[in-house]
């Protein structure tokens, strides 16, 4: 087991590993990898990483206060579900309702690696991959239809 103090040394040279990694993977496929994560200009829309001990998630997530909002922003994601799909090589998880916090809900559509632990520095280089590779396809998916929802959605 971590110590407190272990376990925030072991995310931070993850996510620098990761940093480094991201360097590289640009050069692998000739272009500069900007991660969107929180700048969608859309209120609630984010892009994220979900690193748990037995798998890792690349997320497109719909979260805020208003349930309404909400499901209009996801149900519009789903009006894109083939673009996506055509977009992304992995299999991709689409859940109008995902329990993040006890009775908070988000939806989500997410790629999940399972059998890989960020805990496990062996494991580094394949969830490195695994999360350039399906973020990128993520965010070029939505690159085309962003602009639409920032138009309806934007902050």
């Amino acid at each position: 087991m971590y110590s407190k103090k272990e376990l925030s040394e072991l995310k931070t040279d993850f996510w620098e590993g990761f940093s480094r990694f991201t360097s590289y993977y640009s050069i692998e496929i000739g272009e500069d990898i900007k991660w969107m994560y929180y700048k969608t200009r859309v209120s609630g829309l984010e892009f994220k990483f979900e690193l748990e001990k037995k798998y890792c998630s690349v997320i497109i997530e719909v979260n805020g206060r208003d349930e309404v909002r909400l499901n209009n922003i996801y149900n519009d994601l789903i009006s894109f579900k083939s673009l996506i799909i055509s977009s992304v090589e992995s299999e991709i998880i689409w859940e109008a309702k995902h329990e993040i916090n006890d009775r908070k809900f988000v939806s989500r559509v997410y790629i999940e690696q399972h059998g890989l632990n960020y805990l496990n520095r062996m494991h580094w280089p394949e969830l490195y991959r695994f999360m350039a590779k399906n973020m990128l396809e993520l965010q070029l998916a939505m690159e085309d239809v962003l602009e639409i929802f920032v138009v309806k959605y934007g902050k």
